[in-house]
């Protein structure tokens, strides 16, 4: 056989190999080139609008439904007034004046006036219709004294004449400060929530309670400040804005008694060496006055306010 025979087949062989190599490795870069790409995993619509459908059932089954809800604890802040327009104190042919000269008496009564009551109280509703409310208040305002029924007589001559009506001065009659402070509590029922359920923005609601009342006039004839129970009734209308605040309109009626004590000084003289207590003149004889006349007061109260939800 001759050399060129040979060479043709072997020729053949190398060029399959050849090819064979070149397409090995064409594939061994393609497989590693699909390695080092990203791959992403594409999802179908539909299922992505179930998620999202989910997603939304899930927040609205979390979101907020205004109510009163049983557990609930809440701080409240109402501003408005104590209608203290009625007679705090009197006494009747009491002395209001002392000279070297002359002694005057006469017939005092203590005139108050609407005073500005804060109310600070806590809340807690121990269901939808029940809450029970802890608070406490102070109210600011002045009175003004009236003197009737007015007589002097000299000091130097117990038998002379009684002289009346002597004309008032500008500081016979006092014109001061009262102030009060309560702490009590107070019942609340939300009436429209008796079937158990809380829900609503606007909610009515019934008052009562009690509570520890002080009463101190910055007068020169009472003692120690007044203190006594008040008892209170009434009603409002509380509108719910979101879970945490809340605004509240009330009016009470507030009814107590007040006790005063006379000063063991009414007025002081000689640089403090001389102190004269509480006088009345009895069938033209000065005796010493031990107590005042109960003060029986019914007070309106009215304010709006904000609370604040836990």
């Amino acid at each position: 056989m001759s050399k060129k025979c040979l060479f043709a087949p072997a020729l053949f062989l190398l060029c399959i190999l050849i090819l064979g190599s070149t397409v090995a490795w064409a594939q061994t870069q393609e497989q590693e080139k699909k390695e080092k790409e990203k791959t992403y995993k594409l999802q179908h619509p539909s299922s992505t609008l179930v998620k999202e459908k989910q997603e939304a059932e899930e927040k609205a089954a979390k979101a907020y439904v205004p109510g009163i809800y049983g557990g609930e604890l809440g701080c409240s802040l109402t501003m408005g007034f104590l209608n203290l327009d009625t007679t705090l104190l009197q006494g009747n042919q009491l002395v209001y004046k002392y000279t070297d000269a002359d002694t005057y008496w006469g017939d005092i009564k203590l005139q108050g006036q609407s005073a500005f009551n804060p109310i600070v109280s806590l809340d807690y509703n121990l269901n939808s219709w029940l809450a029970i409310e802890p608070h406490f208040s102070i109210s600011f305002s002045e009175y003004s004294a009236t003197i009737t029924n007015r007589h002097s007589r000299p000091n130097d001559n117990p038998d002379a004449p009684i002289v009346d009506d002597p004309p008032l001065e500008e500081y016979d009659a006092e014109h001061r400060s009262v102030v009060t402070w309560h702490l009590g509590l107070n019942g609340i029922v939300y009436p429209f929530n008796l079937d158990g359920n809380g829900e609503g923005r606007l909610q009515p609601f019934l008052l009562g309670g009690t509570q520890r009342s002080y009463f101190d006039l910055n007068s020169s004839y009472t003692g120690d400040t007044s203190a006594s129970w008040t008892y209170r009734l009434g009603g409002g209308i509380r509108y719910i804005a979101d879970d945490l605040i809340s605004v509240r309109f009330q009016v009470t009626m507030d009814t107590t008694t007040i006790h005063f004590l006379p000063s063991p000084r009414w007025l002081e003289l000689n640089d403090g060496t001389l102190q004269i207590p509480v006088f009345k003149v009895v069938n033209g004889q000065y005796v010493l006055l031990d107590s005042f006349a109960k003060q029986k007061l019914s007070s309106l109260t009215w304010g709006l306010g904000f609370t604040a939800s836990f």
